[in-house]
């Protein structure tokens, strides 16, 4: 076979990911250099770089001439060679006025890996700018370079994005956590609770926060840097999708669209979570078994008058926790185990919640998890809320719950008479003699 000079074509969209990548390349790091992988089964070419562990790619459908070449090897270009390509591309397309940058690949079946053709442009003349593309490419000056095998760190970051589960939201969503966020600006960090509808703002080491009106679906909270902020709002302005991919993954945030995939590191999290913990007003912590947890308060919705009232009530105490619903005369009540619980023994907290909005939290791995971590804690604003998290070392819940916290004593003592006659009715407490009364003082208990 003799060579053969075929070209990718780059649209708008990918160009703009790569301007992005050309800027985080780092001179003499090891990962100084673009990988353009192709995939000819999948009909596409990814393009990747920056500097790990905040690599990005541009993926970029094939085009006819790549298509037919179905044995061209992947390949990639040291960064100084990546961004002079770049920039002469760019400037032959403002010449020829063509929707798309190219990048010319001469190719050889028996060459482990093909060279590129760089056309530089900036001699070119203004009467040359009328001619067509095959004229202004005679006049310009042409610069042919061999390119090296793919970066495997490249490689790798490829094939781990397609293990990792993208949450899906809505570009209109995207745009309108980006509305509210952008009056905040600057900060070192951020995050956006759907269950509170609240902005927590770190800056100069402090928290703020802010009340928003913004009732949007998120399975979990947003955490992002102000960098994190403009990557999605570049994700957002680049692509044709009407979803926006993104994943927290520790201390990374992951934002994909079919145009694109971009990891952000967020070094400062460990810090701005423990900052948030600390200016929350923890009641207690505790873990339960969240399975049969859910599976309880679904069983409660299966009859139509607590379906209807769509309420129930969590008494929080050592050894002695209960789910607790009442209507028109009729009981429901269950025991709930809660290990690890921060109150001491005699102390009891009750909270009021709404089971259908418990059943729709969408809390990541809420039914792969066996014991869950959950706080109930208050906000700045003295609001109550169930915190539940999917990883026991982290100080933020994933998602949260509104609560009412029962402070009322005649609501205590009458749920707490429902507990002591399910009691009675199990054999699980002694019935009293006649005459003797062994009231609790949950006064004291509050």
């Amino acid at each position: 076979m003799e060579k053969k000079i075929v070209q990718l074509h780059i649209n708008p969209n990918a160009a703009a990911t790569l301007r992005r990548i050309q800027k985080q390349l780092i001179t003499k790091s090891d990962d100084f250099c673009v990988s353009f992988c192709f995939d000819v089964k999948k009909n596409q070419c990814k393009m990747v770089g920056g500097h790990a562990p905040e690599y990005a790619f541009a993926a970029q459908d094939l085009n006819d001439d790549i298509q037919t070449l179905n044995t061209l090897r992947s390949f990639s270009l040291s960064g100084d060679v990546f961004e002079n390509w770049l920039r002469s591309a760019s400037n032959l397309q403002g010449l020829t006025g063509e929707n798309f940058i190219t990048l010319n690949i001469e190719y050889h079946s028996k060459e482990s890996n093909p060279s590129i053709i760089i056309y530089d442009t900036k001699e070119v003349s203004l009467a040359d700018e009328q001619s067509d593309t095959d004229a202004i490419l005679a006049r310009a000056c042409r610069r042919q370079i061999k390119t090296h095998h793919p970066f495997e760190a490249h490689r790798q970051f490829i094939d781990s994005d397609t293990q990792r589960g993208y949450q899906k939201i809505t570009k209109s969503t995207c745009q309108n956590l980006i509305h509210e966020i952008k009056p905040h600006l600057p900060f070192q960090m951020i995050e956006f609770d759907p269950g509170t509808k609240e902005l927590k703002i770190m800056r100069d080491d402090r928290i703020d926060i802010s009340e928003t009106n913004l009732n949007i679906e998120l399975g979990q909270s947003f955490i992002s840097s102000e960098h994190g902020v403009d990557l999605l709002g570049h994700a957002i302005k680049n692509t044709a999708d009407n979803d926006i991919l993104i994943q927290q993954e520790n201390d990374r945030l992951i934002i994909k669209t079919s145009e694109q995939c971009s990891v952000l590191s967020l070094a400062a999290i460990d810090e701005f979570k423990q900052k948030v913990a600390d200016r929350l007003d923890v009641l207690s912590t505790f873990t339960v078994d969240i399975r049969p947890f859910k599976f309880e308060v679904e069983e409660l919705r299966k009859f139509k008058d607590v379906r209807s009232q769509d309420i129930a009530f969590f008494v929080i105490k050592q050894e002695d926790s209960y789910l607790v619903a009442q209507v028109k005369g009729e009981t429901h009540t269950k025991p709930i185990l809660v290990p690890n619980l921060s109150m001491k023994s005699q102390e009891q907290l009750i909270v009021q919640f709404h089971l259908k909005e418990f059943i729709d939290l969408k809390v990541r791995n809420l039914t792969e998890m066996r014991e869950m971590k959950v706080s109930v804690y208050k906000n700045s604003r003295l609001e109550t809320y169930l915190g539940f998290f999917d990883h026991a070392k982290k100080h933020i819940p994933t998602q949260s719950l509104s609560v009412e916290l029962i402070s009322n004593v005649k609501k205590i003592r009458a749920i707490n008479k429902i507990i002591e006659d399910h009691k009675k009715d199990k054999g699980l407490v002694k019935k009293e003699k006649t005459g003797e009364n062994h009231t609790l003082d949950l006064e004291a208990m509050f």
